[in-house]
């Protein structure tokens, strides 16, 4: 997959878990699907990226784990999101946070 594939990909599924995000304020019963399909994407690319990264240095592919062990949080909102417990917010926080923590430690190669 060519990175520029990959980052249009993972735009998408970040406007899609977005665009969850807010219907499921506006109680929408759709919203945990689109949330979740979104949430689906960002797993998924966050996994390859482990792949793509275990050949080069031990800090860029661990950083790569951390990024994927937090995307699963995506998951896991995604599921209490489906339940109907308000502690998806919580999971989603944790998610963001850890992503806004790991964007100033990854090269921007």
């Amino acid at each position: 997959m060519t990175i520029k594939n990959s980052q249009s990909l993972l735009i998408s599924g970040g406007l899609l878990t977005v665009i969850g995000a807010i219907s499921q304020f506006a109680n929408l019963n759709w919203a945990p699907y689109v949330f979740g399909l979104g949430a689906t994407i960002v797993i998924v690319l966050q996994g390859l990226q482990i792949s793509n990264n275990s050949r080069s240095d031990s800090r860029q592919y661990r950083l790569a784990k951390i990024a994927f062990l937090s995307s699963l949080l995506l998951g896991l909102s995604t599921y209490f999101m489906a339940i109907g417990s308000n502690t998806w917010v919580v999971s989603l926080l944790a998610y963001s946070s850890t992503t806004i923590f790991l964007s100033f430690r990854t090269n921007s190669n």
